[in-house]
């Protein structure tokens, strides 16, 4: 074989092991980075987050947009749905897009959006329903909402019924019906 050869395959194999040590330098970066993050703020699994199903809603204080209280002892004696989208957040937006091109006269007076907008309209909420305008996380804090979109389905006695991350209204008409039943076995 030619010196030419042996050269250009020593090269090509030190070539090769400088980018596997710049892969690994890299990924240990990565790794720190990711290690920092979630000490910072814990992991982020929808599963893992709000109100246990089951437990009394912690204690929680909002003002909606009319300047009115919200919070969980004001809730009791009605079903709610707790529906926390953020600005920013694309699937918040579809969500709530797909809220405003659909009639939700069945579950209006269940829902509560939590959001940080302070215009709802950047979000495209529909107009009509109850907005709390969160300035410092007073409400997702306290019920432990770290991603959003996200939805805590409370009953008329301010238990958690379902919490879960609703993509589309129709898993959101479903949270709905979870406190509805909950209402009429209550009732009958």
């Amino acid at each position: 074989m030619p010196a030419a050869w042996i050269i250009v395959i020593v090269v090509l194999w030190v070539a090769v092991l400088a980018l596997a040590v710049v892969v690994l330098g890299v990924l240990r970066q990565v790794s720190a980075a990711l290690d920092r993050a979630a000490a910072h703020s814990g992991p982020i699994a929808p599963w893992q987050q709000g109100p246990r199903v089951g437990d009394l809603v912690p204690h929680f204080t909002g003002r909606d947009m009319a300047g009115k209280v919200v919070d969980d002892r004001g809730l009791r004696g009605q079903p709610a749905l707790l529906v926390f989208l953020r600005e920013g957040c694309g699937p918040c937006h579809r969500l709530a897009q797909e809220m405003s091109a659909n009639d939700l006269s069945a579950i209006s007076d269940k829902l509560i959006i939590v959001t940080n907008a302070t215009n709802p309209g950047e979000l495209d909420v529909p107009e009509g329903l109850r907005v709390v305008s969160e300035s410092d996380n007073e409400v997702s804090t306290p019920l432990a909402v770290q991603a959003t979109p996200f939805a805590i389905a409370l009953d008329e006695g301010g238990f958690v019924r379902a919490a879960n991350v609703p993509n589309t209204l129709a898993e959101l008409r479903s949270l709905a019906a979870v406190v509805s039943s909950a209402v009429a076995d209550a009732a009958g």
